[in-house]
């Protein structure tokens, strides 16, 4: 059981399922645990839902379960990770020693970076001010301890950590995979946001490849953090990010660069300006890759529906492979449950065709594996024999494979082949040379 405190009052979320803002004994305790600056909507998935007035929300998975146990048991504890924590890796935490920071200045900076964050300006540039006095590591040590991963608040230290060497090696090598991932991202959208799409397609291929984000980082997370920067490129669009996602020559590496875009676009990019046209947008509109679409925009589903059961139902209505898709977004949007109660996987993943389910079996273990390959091989051990296999090769996997077999289920091929050539036909026009006259 997962409470956390918005708008004053207290809420408990059961893997998806809504309980009444009252509070019991429980719940009190739960709600007393809570720090302040986790409670008021620190956490990146619920910034952007909070922000389009949705105080209804129950943020599930977003704190850890050290919060709500005594300290004497502690040691026995699992952290129950957010939904950003299980998509991006945990975090890989430097040595302490060499960490530390003058505690007035780190408290200066703290006060500067959420005054920032209230009057919704960048704090960019209080990370420039800070970053010389104090060093990356130890104000990622203050955004670790204040939010529960991060992702968002990191993104402009990322980029002042570039903007100040103009070294994106070094920057990566401060990053690490701290914050989930959101420093690096942030220091790549700054080493290519004043880029043209051009100039990064021409890249694109090999940036994965070496160097500091070759080491650090999987080549498919590292596509992902180009869908990001390309949605810092092209202002926020979605349709002309995808297309120049296609510009990697896997398409696999296509796919993890679109789940890029969408999760900026769904989750830690800025809110709306006004309300969704539709329940399913964008992936209604930008179909091209539904499961990276639905892979985010099922937690705001979830939230909407109120249980993994309607939303089930809301994905049965979809035609394949949008319904795919919907199902692996159930599964990935349901990771903090089967974390907390791995026999959960089997009922959850039991609606559907049987590649209905596989794909959501893919979506709630892959992302587990990576953080606790124990607690998803239990899961995979509630499943029949027909599931069992493709559950245990999840665990294998874990996030960002290349060589994954189910890949079809993802995206028609075929499709995404046809809308490559006609992306790159039309690239090819732009930059070929005039006949003379």
């Amino acid at each position: 059981m997962i409470g956390t405190r918005i708008d004053g009052k207290c809420r408990l979320a059961l893997g998806g399922t809504r309980v009444p803002p009252f509070c019991s004994s429980l719940l009190s305790l739960c709600c007393a645990t809570l720090p302040s600056s986790i409670s008021q909507g620190g956490h990146a998935l619920l910034r952007p839902l909070v922000a389009s007035s949705l105080p209804h929300l129950i943020v599930f998975a977003a704190l850890s379960l050290l919060l709500l146990v005594p300290p004497a048991v502690w040691a026995q504890s699992s952290p129950a990770p957010s939904a950003e924590e299980f998509e991006m890796g945990p975090s890989v935490t430097p040595p302490a020693q060499g960490r530390g920071g003058d505690t007035a200045v780190l408290v200066h900076f703290k006060e500067e970076f959420q005054a920032a964050r209230e009057a919704q300006r960048s704090t960019f540039d209080v990370f420039e001010e800070y970053l010389p006095l104090v060093g990356a590591a130890a104000l990622l040590d203050v955004l670790e301890e204040t939010y529960p991963t991060c992702h968002g608040q990191a993104h402009d230290l990322g980029k002042a950590l570039f903007a100040a060497r103009q070294d994106l090696g070094a920057a990566l090598r401060a990053c690490g995979t701290r914050c989930t991932s959101g420093c690096m991202h942030g220091a790549v959208a700054e080493a290519f946001g004043g880029s043209t799409l051009a100039a990064i397609t021409a890249q694109m291929n090999t940036f994965c490849e070496q160097g500091e984000m070759a080491r650090l980082h999987k080549p498919g997370n590292c596509a992902h953090a180009l869908g990001h920067a390309f949605m810092f490129v092209t202002g926020g669009d979605v349709q002309q990010s995808v297309d120049a996602c296609l510009g990697f020559a896997n398409e696999v590496m296509q796919y993890y660069c679109a789940t890029g875009v969408f999760m900026e676009k769904i989750i830690t990019g800025p809110p709306p300006a006004t309300p969704p046209p539709a329940w399913h947008y964008p992936c209604d509109e930008e179909t091209l890759f539904p499961t990276a679409c639905y892979r985010y925009k099922a937690i705001e589903l979830l939230d909407r529906l109120g249980n993994a059961t309607q939303l089930a139902r809301e994905c049965l209505r979809l035609e394949a492979p949008q319904r795919r898709g919907c199902f692996h977004g159930l599964g990935h949007a349901m990771t903090a449950m089967v974390f907390t109660d791995p026999a959960q996987l089997a009922p959850l993943c039991r609606h559907g065709s049987p590649t209905d389910q596989i794909v959501c079996i893919e979506g709630a273990i892959e992302k587990l594996a990576e953080y606790d390959e124990e607690r998803a091989t239990t899961a995979c051990a509630s499943l029949d024999d027909d599931l069992r296999p493709v559950c245990e090769q999840a665990v294998t996997d874990k996030m960002y494979s290349l060589t994954k077999a189910t890949f079809a289920l993802y995206y028609d091929k075929d499709r995404v082949e046809q809308r490559r050539i006609v992306v790159a036909t039309a690239r090819s026009a732009v930059v070929a040379p005039s006949p003379p006259d």
